[in-house]
């Protein structure tokens, strides 16, 4: 992987595969459900989460009509769940084709922003 060279290269191929999986849907307005998660690690540089054992907290935007993830962006333990809200949702939209396009959006409480319901 060195510099995790090889981890950008997955994240294309994996953009492309997406793309093609819902290009080929025959709907057009998709539900996305976005949700963060805590992952607990032994690692010494991990952060201690709100839950107090230290590890990660990625989240994850994917679709409810088809069987995707659009964006997963892997986080501290100690990020937000809140935290880069619009900009996650806009590379959700962007990971679709462009004659597709989110109509619904399922979440938590940390995506209830001004910014996103803007």
């Amino acid at each position: 992987m060195g510099k995790w060279a090889g981890l950008s290269g997955v994240k294309k191929v994996n953009g492309k595969i997406v793309k093609g999986i819902v290009k080929r849907h025959e709907g057009t307005g998709y539900s996305l459900r976005v949700d963060a998660f805590t992952i607990e690690a032994e690692k010494q540089d991990a952060k201690i989460t709100y839950k107090g054992f230290p590890g990660y907290h990625p989240l994850m935007g994917a679709l409810k009509e088809v069987p995707v993830v659009l964006k997963e962006k892997f986080r501290e333990g100690n990020e937000h769940p809140g935290a880069r809200a619009v900009a996650f949702l806009e590379g959700c939209r962007k990971a679709l084709p462009s004659a597709k396009r989110i109509e619904h959006l399922g979440s938590d409480s940390a995506f209830y922003q001004a910014g996103v319901i803007n």
